[in-house]
């Protein structure tokens, strides 16, 4: 928090709404990635049955890989990374977006009719 307060005290008065609107994007950026991230550990078995569907140059020895790892949702972005070619930003949105419409397809699914 300190180190927030003291940014924004140094940032120009002119620029410093611009200042606060780029600091509260970086900060909901961050919100999100946590919460994606913890989406991702906790429905880990789910995503991991999943993926070979979604990815098919995802191999059970990548999944090993995952499961393996302390940061799974890191590795995770980091496999896509090195098997499509996407940048980082670019596989996290895909995960995101996976994400998503897996949780969208499984209410759907439960959901009575």
């Amino acid at each position: 928090m300190c180190h927030q307060v003291a940014l924004l005290l140094m940032a120009p008065r002119n620029n410093a709404p611009e200042y606060i609107v780029q600091h509260l994007t970086i900060r909901k950026n961050r919100e999100n990635l946590a919460l994606n991230k913890n989406l991702f550990e906790s429905k880990w078995k789910q995503i991991r049955s999943q993926t070979t569907t979604w990815w098919s140059l995802m191999s059970d020895v990548d999944l090993v890989k995952v499961d393996k790892a302390d940061n799974k949702f890191g590795k995770y972005v980091t496999l896509l990374q090195v098997k499509y070619g996407f940048t980082r930003d670019q596989a996290k949105k895909e995960v995101s977006r996976r994400l998503a419409a897996y949780e969208a397809e499984s209410v759907s699914s439960v959901a009575p009719v």
